[in-house]
């Protein structure tokens, strides 16, 4: 465990006793320090035996955090620390054990010797079983997109038609009905075979573990009384990830005592696919009638990371107010990017990254956060042309990716036509490359072609003919008209691919076949989860970018194969390339967030999901400990998050306090006060300038020069000209003994903008215009495109200059009576 002091709000968690209580833990806050100190001290104290303690969280690795950390005090070493899962499956055993129900198994046994997913083994079987039934289950069908249909069923009492038996109404009143996603209705068909024979074969999958002890201790009173005896005091953290079934088996295990204890972010609840929902953390303390207790000081990040990241969450409704707390003081940096397009900003993060690396930085200690996969393609040729190492956790290089190796499929399909065609013959490599094509495009699109079908393909294959031959023949003997005109169409494809990659570059056939094809409506079409599909869309979309300027298909094709060797390198040191829902929790030297434009943060996904993508880009900002860089394409619309949070304004005021903070309370200026009088507030640093700042009497120092220049404008009738919050001089002045001093900033006027001076023969036209416009109003200008004003300036000689800040060309300055603004 760290050293360092605990603060007085760790303090005010690690004493709190008995009841229910609700900790909100900003990002980077040390909640883990303050939840094991005061599970060491509820245990030395002995206010609860150490066995009677539960610590636990959905997450292994917090849960395995929060045992490392215990082990400081031998004492602790029996409080119980496992995941809400292993708790749930630690009930189920337990009425296994008792007789109440017959044994359920894992199938971790004969079923999971090669290390298979249970989860997955289990739906292959239900699998077979549809098929047998003649349930119509599509070629194309997505196993990981199904699955995770169902675990956010499974983790919200949504069941396919079927309750279970022997539960009270209180219980049954949380229950509903499953509906199938969007155009899948065989989802909820499958759902329910899937279950019949999961009981069939008496297996408990990972989701089962929770909402299956739920149910037992609710048809048990027995076994519900004899879990609760274990447990005196649960402690649960990340609780923002918690979904429904999660939050209600809690709510039994506690019910007795109430001594339960909350903690998490409410900001960072980023895994509302899953069904996580911020209601749980924010209706807690309404429901419990919890103690509320705030963690806000940031232990990780720096002033101008922590700012953007105030700034950015606070447009989020559903919240508990509160704001990221400054300790680390004003070092590292935060720096905008701006390039032509993604290849133009996957060459600057290089350039980026490879100036950290000058700087002392390893790649280890830097990491790239995505919003979504399909971003790494330029970044990952302009990783492997610099000849530095990297990782994509979580997946694989794009061009391995299943919806682009489908297009590529086609390609080469196309290319052994041409030989054999030729007259040429295939050599045994060939001909398995060429079978292996086959089955992935054969039904992608759907094309409903039976697995004997695509046999006989095969068949014809090998015998020497060419694929078109061996459509139009398999498609003479089918019965079913619409089965053999798809496979005719395929032939006529295939023929006409392999003439195209004769005559025009890679991107342009490729583009030609995804419109044939019409590939991307049918990959959005193709998951029950939205953005699962428009997540493949836009992969293929980028690959379509990415082959352009790169020759023939076959240059591109074996481009590609030398990349795939490139990307095969191993290295002790590494990039690493993620998603921000990975990245949550961690934490970096240095942090890359690429394609900060609409689009891609927000991720096109209307406004109903608005607030969760917010905290997604939240989560993002607060990675970094020195240095964070966002990097903007021009081709693009500029995050709106960042124009929300006026980033330019954010980060000059960063830099205004961060000039000011460099010299001496006593060499300080009035124009360095005014600063911090000004930004201290707005950008949260109050607390910082009070509590981590130097020394006691420096801080004291800037405190009443501040006081006191707040004091000299109210004298002056100032605040206003100044833009300065009057409310803010108390709390200055609560925090100093010594007495002000408003005489020092008897210059304070000449800071003060000049009144503008009215000219009687002034154009009606031009003053209205003049004062129409303010700062955050949206506006159009003909040759810029569309922007934010972000800053008014009066000049008495000119007239009235703007500062705009444009989606597509960055940042203006304006007249007013030339801009030729209109409002959007």
């Amino acid at each position: 465990m760290s050293e360092l002091p605990l603060t007085e709000e760790q303090r005010a968690v690690v004493n709190h006793n008995q009841g229910p209580a609700l900790v909100f833990a900003v990002a980077g806050a040390g909640k883990t320090t303050a939840m094991v100190h005061r599970i060491e001290r509820l245990v030395r104290e002995q206010i609860f035996p150490a066995s009677a303690i539960l610590a636990t969280s959905f997450s292994r690795a917090t849960v395995a955090d929060l045992r490392n950390a215990l082990k400081t005090w031998p004492a602790c070493r029996g409080v119980n620390t496992a995941t809400l899962h292993a708790v749930g499956y630690r009930v189920v055993q337990k009425a296994v054990r008792e007789g109440l129900i017959d044994d359920l198994r894992l199938q971790e046994d004969q079923d999971n010797k090669a290390g298979n997913n249970p989860e997955r083994l289990l739906l292959h079987r239900t699998l077979a079983r549809a098929r047998h039934e003649r349930l119509d289950v599509p070629a194309h069908f997505d196993e990981t997109d199904f699955l995770s249909y169902i675990g956010l069923c499974k983790g919200n009492f949504r069941y396919p038609g079927v309750f279970p038996k022997g539960l009270p109404d209180a219980a049954r009143a949380l229950l509903s009905e499953a509906e199938p996603p969007g155009d899948w209705p065989v989802y909820l068909d499958l759902f329910a075979l899937f279950e019949k024979v999961r009981q069939e074969m008496g297996i408990l999958t990972f989701d089962d573990m929770l909402l299956t002890a739920w149910e037992l201790m609710h048809k048990f009173p027995e076994l519900l009384s004899s879990v609760q005896s274990r447990y005196q005091a649960v402690l649960v953290d990340e609780f923002q990830d918690i979904n429904h079934v999660q939050s209600e088996l809690l709510d039994l295990l506690v019910a007795p005592h109430r001594n339960y204890m909350a903690i998490g972010d409410d900001d960072q609840t980023i895994y509302e696919w899953r069904g996580a929902n911020p209601r749980f953390i924010l209706e807690f303390s309404q429901r419990y009638q919890a103690h509320k207790y705030l963690l806000r000081d940031n232990f990780r990040s720096r002033a101008s990371h922590l700012a953007l990241a105030n700034a950015v969450i606070c447009h989020n409704s559903k919240r508990e107010p509160k704001a990221l707390q400054l300790t680390q003081g004003f070092s590292g940096l935060t720096r905008i990017h701006r390039s032509e397009d993604a290849e133009g900003l996957a060459k600057a993060l290089v350039a980026e990254l490879i100036a950290a690396q000058a700087r002392g930085y390893r790649l280890s200690q830097m990491s790239v956060l995505l919003r979504i996969y399909a971003q790494t393609a330029f970044i990952e040729q302009a990783l492997n042309e610099a000849r530095i190492p990297y990782r994509i956790d979580g997946s694989v290089p794009f061009f391995q990716r299943a919806e682009v190796q489908v297009l590529l499929a086609y390609l080469r399909l196309a290319r052994q036509e041409l030989k054999i065609q030729a007259g040429a013959s295939l050599t045994p490599a060939e001909m398995r490359t060429l079978a292996q094509d086959l089955k992935l495009v054969i039904n992608r699109p759907l094309r409903y072609i039976s697995a004997l079908q695509s046999e006989d393909l095969l068949k014809g294959i090998t015998s020497g003919l060419s694929l078109s031959t061996v459509l139009h023949t398999v498609a003479a003997g089918v019965d079913r008209v619409y089965i053999a005109r798809n496979l005719e169409k395929l032939a006529d494809l295939i023929t006409w691919l392999g003439i195209q990659i004769q005559i025009d570059p890679a991107d342009s056939v490729l583009s030609a076949l995804e419109q044939r094809l019409d590939y991307c409506a049918w990959l959005r079409k193709s998951s029950g989860f939205p953005e699962n599909g428009e997540a493949k869309a836009a992969t293929v979309e980028a690959l379509l970018d990415y082959a352009r300027g790169k020759g023939s298909v076959a240059e591109f094709l074996n481009y590609l194969n030398d990349l795939a060797q490139a990307s095969e390198i191993q290295s002790r040191e590494t990039l690493v390339l993620t998603t921000i829902y990975r990245a949550k929790g961690l934490e970096w030297e240095v942090v890359f967030v690429p394609h900060c434009n609409q689009g891609f943060l927000p991720y096109g996904r209307g406004e109903a999901r608005l607030e969760e993508e917010r905290r997604l880009f939240y989560v993002a900002v607060t990675r970094p400990r020195e240095e964070l860089h966002l990097l903007i394409m021009n081709s693009s619309p500029v995050s709106r998050f960042l124009r929300e949070a006026g980033y330019h304004e954010t980060l000059e005021g960063v830099q205004a306090v961060r000039q000011a903070l460099s010299q001496a309370p006593q060499d300080w200026k009035t124009s360095d006060v005014l600063s911090l009088a000004r930004h201290a507030s707005r950008l949260h640093f109050e607390r910082y300038l009070l509590h981590w700042w130097e020394g006691p009497e420096k801080r004291e120092l800037a405190a009443q020069k501040i006081a006191s220049l707040f004091h000299a404008a109210g004298e002056m009738a100032l605040l206003g000209p100044l833009a300065l919050d009057g409310s803010q001089l108390k709390r200055w002045q609560g925090a100093i003994s010594l007495p002000l001093q408003p005489e020092l900033f008897a210059d304070l006027r000449e800071h003060a903008p000049p009144l503008p001076k009215k000219v009687p023969h002034s154009p009606p036209n031009q003053q209205v215009a003049s004062e129409g416009f303010k700062v955050g109003m949206r506006v159009r200008n003909p040759q810029y495109g569309e922007g934010e004003i972000i800053h008014l300036e009066p000049n008495l000689k000119l007239g009235l200059m703007l500062e705009v800040e444009f989606e597509q060309v960055g940042r203006k300055r304006l007249l007013s009576r030339y801009a030729d603004l209109q409002r959007v």
